[in-house]
């Protein structure tokens, strides 16, 4: 007997900032994931069955943008038939919810942060069509919605807060797979590396950590280094920050790379930070995946108390928080973490350990094909 269908749907499928959307749906096994958008940014991952617009008339594609005319996905999709359809981030949802319609299949919705945290006015005044029609009809995501996964219970808060109904709201963490993760192996390189991956906007903090490590180095911590790897409006100016306080060769930007790439500089981090903040539009974190992914290395992590990130580290025992914007903080954190090797041994194990005994994806994923199934009415065939 085949599978049913699950479609995934995001308007730009495959971003290299958001592999944890396949790495999920390839992990169905009730389901028969098929990716459907408006087109793939970056590598489609292999054995992918993916749809796209990208040949839809340029009419078809304005009327999808303007007024989320379902017609030219409900083309490409003509072929299956499908048992749910399950939309990642609220903004794409609004879109969804007309295809969904259309097939007769439940919509389940996952937010991830930034669709229930920056401020409406924000997303109006934008001058995008697809956050404009967001801030004047969010409220039908949760009419319409059969079920909307929070990433976080920070997220589910937040989201009743935005107006959502609180009976259609569940936490679900994404999980990852721990066990493909090796340790990282830091005793083998040369100097300590701080390791902070993010993409280079005001939520990610990077202009603290670099004030911080200013000050580390201030301090007579000369065998360190901070690799900043991602990209984003804010690069040029943290640069120049860099510049200014003299870190020279001992800041690395090395600019968006490859999810691959990103394990290998884990593999010999001494430690992750990611001093995220709340942003002046709202934007705040759910619970990055990337933290998942450190502490799957054995990375011990210096982050904020923010958003979904004391969900996953507790201070002290898997990893060391610090208020936002506290570049004190960083400075007492990161280098108390890098003299004391009993503390950064004690806060590895325990980062690992955590997230096998509550992130793992295979778990996690079984949950999820249980919405979908009880959305689809309890049978999924």
């Amino acid at each position: 007997m085949s599978k049913p269908t699950a479609l995934i749907y995001r308007h730009q499928l495959f971003k290299p900032s958001e592999p944890f959307i396949h790495a999920q749906a390839s992990r169905l096994v009730a389901y028969r994931p098929v990716f459907v958008g408006r087109k793939t940014l970056g590598s489609v991952a292999d054995g992918s069955e993916v749809r796209t617009i990208v040949g839809a008339s340029p009419w078809a594609k304005f009327a999808n943008r303007l007024w989320c005319e379902p017609q030219p996905f409900l083309d490409v999709v003509s072929d299956q038939s499908p048992r749910v359809m399950h939309a990642h981030f609220g903004l794409d949802a609004l879109y969804g919810i007309p295809i969904a319609q259309r097939l007769g299949v439940p919509l389940v919705v996952t937010l991830h942060g930034f669709d229930v945290t920056v401020k409406r006015t924000r997303l109006a005044l934008s001058g995008k069509p697809t956050e404009i029609r967001y801030a004047i009809a969010a409220r039908r995501v949760g009419d319409e919605a059969a079920k909307m996964l929070c990433v976080s219970e920070f997220i589910r808060n937040r989201a009743i807060e935005y107006g959502f109904p609180e009976s259609r709201l569940e936490t679900h963490y994404i999980g990852i797979d721990s066990h493909s993760f090796s340790p990282a192996q830091w005793e083998k390189q040369p100097r300590k590396r701080i390791l902070h991956v993010a993409r280079l906007v005001e939520k990610k903090g990077t202009h603290y950590l670099l004030e911080a490590f200013g000050e580390l180095r201030k301090r007579g911590f000369d065998d360190v280094q901070l690799d900043i790897v991602g990209d984003g409006p804010l690069r040029s100016r943290l640069e120049q920050q860099a510049s200014r306080l003299q870190l020279g060769e001992h800041v690395r930007f090395w600019g968006g790379q490859p999810w691959r790439k990103v394990i290998d500089l884990m593999s010999g981090a001494y430690a992750f930070c990611l001093p995220s903040i709340t942003a002046r539009s709202g934007d705040s974190e759910g619970l990055p995946m990337v933290l998942l992914e450190a502490a799957a290395k054995h990375l011990p992590t210096v982050a904020t108390r923010h958003g979904g990130i004391p969900e996953l580290i507790e201070d002290g025992e898997n990893g060391l928080l610090v208020d936002e914007r506290d570049v004190n903080g960083l400075v007492q954190a990161l280098g108390t973490l890098l003299v004391d090797a009993t503390l950064h041994t004690h806060l590895a194990a325990n980062a690992r350990r955590v997230v096998e005994e509550r992130f793992d994806i295979n778990v996690q994923t079984r949950k999820l094909e249980a919405t979908y199934t009880v959305a689809c009415g309890g049978i999924a065939r």
